[in-house]
């Protein structure tokens, strides 16, 4: 029973559904991932990773498991050297956002054929229908969303089961804590806690922006800067920059460390991945 189940054709139309999706959309659709990703993580870190008795210790695990040996070094947590608190602290929210972003954009690609029907649609048609359903569902709260999309519901389900998966690999066991299960219960209770509501905040609005990105034609595509990669201005943004009195990047010349928020592309125009550059 997904949403499109819930919606008529002969609905109605508005200024918006004759114009169709447009580039200020798509940026707008973004710009609410990133903060909506860039809140969670914050809340996770503040409301949970900092309150364990030994935060310093998990919050180095969790950069070792997730930065090599060589960007480890430059970081100086390695060899006996002390990073600065606050710029570790600030390293690890970051890594919490890749963290997110990795999990919901996984299979993103894919969404379009997960909406397959049954009988032939024409690709217009298709394309129709999901913006249709993206201005239907962008002022719902998730949990209203879930009652009325069961696709919805368990893409939510599955992106936080995934996420508690991953927690307790990287922070749960290390901070000696209980199961996933029992942390997931207490984490992510979405009528409870405000981190669950703001998991299901943060996963809607990717949920929105993939129904925006394939009502395009063609298709906007996702930008995914792998570890490692030089830094390009035209397609990245250092999310540390700020954090660096006077440094000016050089194409070509700076890695980078992670990535924390995919960038989009739709012909000629670019939305700049979230990057780490150390």
């Amino acid at each position: 029973r997904g949403l499109q189940a819930q919606q008529r054709d002969g609905d109605g139309g508005s200024c918006e559904d004759a114009v169709g999706p447009t580039i200020p959309l798509l940026q707008t659709a973004c710009d609410a991932v990133k903060s909506a990703v860039t809140s969670f993580s914050g809340d996770l870190f503040n409301q949970f990773i900092r309150k364990l008795p030994n935060t310093r210790e998990v919050v180095k695990d969790l950069l070792m498991v997730s930065l090599s040996s060589e960007i480890l070094a430059t970081c100086k947590v390695e060899h006996g050297q002390k990073m600065g608190r606050d710029m570790l602290f600030l390293l690890c929210t970051f890594i919490l956002q890749a963290i997110c972003c990795d999990i919901l954009f996984s299979g993103f690609e894919m969404y379009l054929v997960q909406q397959c029907s049954p009988q032939f649609r024409k690709p217009e048609k298709v394309k129709k229908a999901l913006f249709k359903e993206y201005k239907a569902c962008r002022g719902m709260m998730p949990q209203q969303l879930q009652t009325v999309d069961d696709m919805f519901a368990a893409f939510l389900q599955s992106k936080a089961s995934m996420f508690i998966q991953k927690l307790d690999r990287l922070l749960f066991t290390k901070a000696h804590l209980p199961p996933c299960e029992q942390q997931g219960q207490t984490i992510f209770n979405m009528a409870d806690s405000e981190l669950g509501r703001g998991f299901a905040k943060m996963t809607k609005s990717v949920w929105l922006l993939m129904k925006l990105a394939f009502s395009f034609k063609p298709t906007a595509e996702v930008i995914r800067i792998p570890t490692g990669s030089m830094f390009d201005a035209e397609y990245m943004e250092d999310m540390l920059q700020m954090y660096k009195a006077g440094s000016v990047h050089k194409d070509g010349h700076d890695i980078v460390t992670l990535m924390c928020f995919p960038g989009l592309t739709l012909r000629n125009n670019i939305i700049k991945s979230g990057v780490c550059v150390i």
